[in-house]
């Protein structure tokens, strides 16, 4: 049970990704009282499932933030998998407040583009793409990372083989915080590698036979 907990928890951390996972929110666990005049216990009375939307989610404890329309943000428990809900991925939650069980939709990832995998270092994964003028290659947050699969996207950690060196995977496009490695192509004989990182900067030139 506990196997299949922590599974979960790593399935849902690879689905919200972005900033959702990136900044974790840490939240108390509930307590044993119910407030029967909350709104959210109010709805569920009425016979409607509560329908939110995750904001943040803590991977370390399985508990987010979620926005519920007419009620506010919610501390809840995110349990499962993500399935589709009216074309959108969503998980169970359970209400810290109240013990009440909604629905909450997770973000929808941003526009993304293609990389090429190069390789896994740890927590992140090295994809190389081709611009115009550069190549860049650069670190991704392993839950940034998407593949097709079976006419849709999913997480490429979810994807058999999605990883592995050489495959064609998507990413958000904003990597302004993201280490990397740009090749500038410069019009001669010659070409020009940056590299840009949160920690070290370094130029290097590459020449090619003319």
């Amino acid at each position: 049970m506990k196997v299949q907990l922590a599974f979960c928890t790593l399935l849902l951390a690879a689905a919200i990704g972005g900033a959702a996972a990136q900044s974790p929110v840490i939240i108390p666990m509930p307590g044993d009282e119910i407030i029967l005049t909350d709104p959210l216990v109010r709805t569920i009375q009425t016979g409607v499932t509560p329908i939110g939307a995750v904001q943040a989610y803590d991977p370390r404890t399985g508990v987010g933030l979620v926005a519920v329309p007419g009620v506010g943000v919610r501390q809840a428990l995110l349990v499962g998998v993500p399935v589709s809900w009216a074309g959108q991925p969503a998980v169970g939650a359970v209400d810290l407040a109240t013990g009440v069980n909604f629905i909450a939709l997770l973000p929808t990832p941003p526009q993304l583009i293609q990389a090429r995998v190069v390789r896994s270092i740890g927590d992140s994964i090295l994809v190389r793409r081709d611009l115009p003028d550069a190549r860049v290659t650069e670190a991704v947050p392993v839950g940034s990372v998407f593949a097709v699969s079976q006419g849709g996207l999913a997480p490429a950690t979810r994807v058999p083989g999605a990883l592995q060196p050489g495959h064609t995977v998507l990413i958000p496009p904003d990597g302004g915080q993201r280490a990397r490695v740009i090749v500038q192509k410069v019009a001669g004989s010659r070409s020009r590698t940056t590299r840009r990182s949160t920690r070290t900067t370094r130029r290097e030139h590459r020449h090619t036979p003319s």
